[in-house]
């Protein structure tokens, strides 16, 4: 059948009445043929009606293939509506298991589809809610548990009796009752329903960002339907006044460092603009509503509210999204303005990123259309707090209780407990106060009986055999759910009166002893542990050496900086050749660093393909010069993989695999993760590693790190270090790129000459001298220096001896620095600058460091005393 039958015929749309009249006409001799006519009603419906001669057979009769009665479709609406309220809500699978069940249970007869598929079919479950319009498919808001637990009738009772105590002490009326609450301003667009083309998977809207940032809005409202200008919270350490252009006007900005989050300071400061715009005083007290958040308890914050004549009342805990009124009437109304503002905004500004400059403008538009005087009234009266109203969730707490599926604590008396539970305001009966003669009174009916709890589905008798409560128990909540020991259950409190500020008083006392005695005792423990501390670093030490400077600081030219990691990589390999790695200094360290450089800039120079950005392993010539001296390079095949993953090909390996292949054969090796190359080099006993890049004490990017070398014990060490700083670099896959090295020192001059300095040297010229031997003269530079010129001498430099001759020095004064290189060491380089001697202009003053021998330009040094020179590296 289909599934929206079209009747072909009207017979059925006939009054009742006429089938009556019928058989009355009938059994007073009338024919049934003209009865029919005369009635207009069917011949064989009338023979039909006549033959059973009840009233219920003039009805029609076609629910008679129906599996459930009327009553028992009744009772199953009742269950579904039951376990909405409780907070368990079932969908439509659910339903139709539940239908078959039922149909299983009680032995009705169902279609075979039934049977087969276990599960009530689709068709059934339209008919149903074509049947029972009271149900419908909704899509329900999720509540936390604590706040199902939390709205009870203790809380909610114990509010109101605190409210109209307030009320009756302090006669406020409706224009001093004030509701305060924090909400989130995101930069990002909450897309909705829009037109688009039937049928396309997909319809998109450009949005600024998937996740905008944060800026909160405090708002502040009243009973008479007011509101005073919020105060805005954006996520910076300073605020600056532009932030706020356009905004509702008064705004207040607030800059925070936690995020645009509310914090106890700032709260304080969101106070002070209350008080600034609302006339209170000792003498003419306000009433400010707000919840239990951390921010808004705070010493200073309540100091601050009893000096200026504002007394604090908290909501009962997990209770804001009923008992609130800016929760309940205002903010729903400003994010939907605030989204169509939003969405308005990126139409006319296409192309252009929302960022938290753009929220005060989005604000200012949507403000006035949210926070009308008919949304804050309405919001004020809908949670009962003006008109007082303690009644106001009488009946939904008392269904809740008497259904007894969301149970109170154990240290509250539960509602099963007082049948007819009254407000403690009707316990006792003390002056009326002005709040309460502006209410109707209800009638004398009203007073004497309560409202009754409903009756529950499983107090009526039951049409099924089994009803829907035995076949699917309604989801129920233990009564003692709450086993971990934690924080005591909060409750409403008046904030500013002094017993509730004497307790927070002793609070943060005991907060702050406690802090001191932690304190305390870790200093008392520290001097005792040591044999235990230095047990636990044995296991994994990383002993970390740091560099003055990285392979990105500005004593590096912009054309290399940043980019010559494969390039120290190398040069910590060669330097391991020539100088045990446990011996190494601050000094060694930066000296691998600017030969590293150099060697990098030289393979920009000299590269016939021109070696532009990051080298590779392949690009390291077979042949390189490094300290004044010649190295022959070889190395191992190149071992790639993925970190994390083994093997999945053969020319695949994994990360501990391709390290154990490097050293099988070569005393050192340069690993790629991504990007960032480093060099290893195992001894006998542990593993090291030299990092160019900025890292922290931990080996770790910093950006305000250093050049690192690292000891490691084993192997698993390093492998676990190596893992941890590839997540660093990235949160996706990493791969890398492996291969073993070892350097040979060889004695043949190396094949590329430097550069500028194309012709090659005499036979007998003698060896070149490593920059690090500022004693030695330099030979006599004829080329360099012009015939009637003389050479270039330092301030309050004597007169230069003649090349043959050494310069003689006063007895007891120390030798005063060389201001020029040797002529034959071209490899020499400035340590600021970068720029070779071989390239250095002609008779350009040249001085060497008294204590880390190297060299660098007069003027690049700002040199004040030639005599005893120290560079900046030094001086640090």
């Amino acid at each position: 059948m289909v599934r929206t039958y079209k009747r072909k015929t009207q017979w059925t749309s006939k009054p009742v009445q006429n089938m009556k009249d019928a058989v009355e006409a009938v059994k007073e001799g009338l024919s049934f043929r003209e009865a029919a006519r005369m009635f207009s009603v069917s011949k064989s419906s009338l023979g039909r009606a006549m033959s059973r001669g009840k009233i219920s057979s003039l009805t029609s009769q076609c629910n008679t293939r129906q599996v459930f009665t009327n009553a028992e479709e009744q009772e199953l609406v009742e269950y579904i509506i039951q376990a909405s309220k409780y907070g368990f809500p079932i969908d439509s699978m659910t339903l139709r298991s539940l239908a078959f069940d039922l149909a299983n249970k009680n032995l009705k007869v169902c279609p075979p589809s039934w049977t087969r598929n276990k599960r009530a079919g689709e068709d059934w479950v339209l008919a149903f809610r074509k049947r029972h319009p009271e149900i419908s498919i909704r899509i329900p808001e999720a509540v936390s548990l604590a706040r199902m637990m939390a709205f009870n009738r203790n809380n909610v009772d114990e509010f109101f009796k605190k409210l109209q105590h307030l009320y009756e002490k302090h006669t406020l009326t409706p224009d001093r009752i004030f509701n305060t609450d924090e909400t989130a301003l995101m930069t990002s667009l909450k897309p909705t329903k829009v037109l688009a083309q039937s049928g396309v998977k997909q319809v998109s809207q450009v949005v600024s960002q998937e996740r905008g940032e944060l800026v909160t809005m405090l708002a502040i409202v009243n009973a008479i339907g007011n509101s005073i200008p919020p105060c805005l919270i954006f996520p910076r350490v300073n605020f600056h006044d532009h932030m706020t252009i356009n905004a509702p006007p008064g705004t207040k900005g607030l800059g925070s460092r936690s995020g645009g989050w509310m914090t106890k300071s700032l709260f304080v400061e969101c106070l002070e603009h209350f008080t600034e715009h609302v006339n209170c005083s000792p003498d003419n007290k306000v009433l400010l509503i707000l919840d239990n958040h951390e921010s808004h308890i705070s010493l200073a914050a309540i100091n601050h509210c009893r000096e200026k004549g504002v007394v604090l009342l908290s909501l009962p805990p997990h209770c804001t999204h009923r008992m609130q009124p800016l929760d309940v009437g205002v903010f729903g109304p400003l994010k939907t303005e605030y989204n169509k503002a939003l969405s308005r905004w990126m139409y006319m500004h296409p192309g252009t990123r929302t960022t938290i400059h753009h929220v005060s403008t989005i604000l200012g538009s949507a403000y006035p259309r949210a926070f009308r005087m008919e949304n804050i009234i309405s919001g004020f009266k809908a949670t009962g707090i003006y008109p007082l109203d303690s009644e106001m969730f009488s009946k939904e707490l008392a269904e809740e209780a008497e259904s007894a599926h969301l149970q109170e604590q154990p240290q509250e008396p539960t509602c099963q407990q007082e049948q007819l539970p009254e407000p403690p305001h009707q316990q006792e009966q003390p002056p009326a106060s002005p709040l309460q003669q502006e209410q109707p009174r209800a009638s004398p009916l009203q007073q004497e009986q309560p409202p009754s709890p409903p009756i529950s589905v499983e107090e009526v008798e039951s049409s099924f055999s089994h009803a829907p409560a035995d076949v699917r128990p309604h989801a129920s909540v233990p009564k003692n759910s709450r086993k971990r020991k934690g924080r005591p259950l909060g409750s409403s409190r008046i904030l500013t009166d002094t017993p509730e500020k004497n307790i927070i008083e002793e609070n943060v006392s005991a907060k702050k002893k406690k802090a001191e005695k932690t304190a305390s005792q870790s200093r008392k423990r520290a001097p005792s542990q040591p044999a235990k501390a230095t047990a636990r670093r044995s296991k994994t030490p990383r002993t970390v050496l740091q560099a003055t400077y990285h392979q990105g600081s500005s004593v590096f030219n912009d054309r290399t900086r940043g980019r010559q990691c494969v390039g120290m990589a190398t040069s910590a390999v060669a330097y391991a050749e020539i100088k045990d790695m446990s011996t190494w200094t601050k000094e060694d360290l930066d000296l691998v660093l600017l030969f590293g450089d150099y060697m990098y800039q030289k393979m920009l120079d000299d590269e016939e393909d021109n070696v532009q950005g990051y080298l590779q392993l392949s690009d390291i010539p077979a042949q390189i010069n490094l300290f004044n001296k010649n190295f022959h390079v070889s190395r191992s095949a190149h071992a790639c993989g993925v970190v994390g993953l083994g093997p999945s090909f053969s020319e695949a390996f994994s990360l501990s695999g391709a390290i154990k292949r490097a050293f099988d054969n070569f005393p050192s090796m340069i690993l790629v993760l991504k990007e960032t190359s480093v060099m290893i080099h195992k001894s006998t006993d542990s593993f090291w590693l030299f990092d160019s890049h900025s890292r922290n004490q931990n080996g770790m990017p910093s950006a305000n790190g250093k050049g690192v070398l690292m000891k490691f014990q084993d192997l698993d060490d390093l492998l676990k270090f190596l893992t941890e700083m590839s997540k660093a670099i990235s949160s996706g896959v990493v791969t890398f790129d492996s291969a073993g090295f070892q350097v040979t020192e060889t004695d043949d001059q190396p094949e590329q000459q430097p550069p500028d300095q194309p012709e090659q040297q005499p036979p007998d010229h003698p060896e070149q001298q490593p920059p690090d031997q500022p004693e030695q003269q330099p030979p006599d530079q004829p080329e360099q220096q012009p015939p009637d010129q003389p050479e270039q001498q330092p301030p309050d430099q004597p007169e230069q001896q003649p090349p043959d001759q050494p310069e003689q020095q006063p007895p007891g004064q120390p030798e005063q620095q060389q201001l020029q290189p040797e002529h034959e060491d071209e490899d020499v380089v400035c340590m600021f600058c970068l720029e070779s001697w071989g390239k250095s202009k002609p008779n350009e003053p040249w001085i060497c460091c008294s204590v880390c021998n190297q060299w660098c330009h007069e003027q690049c040094g700002q040199i004040d005393d030639p005599t005893s020179y120290k560079c900046d590296f030094c001086l640090e």
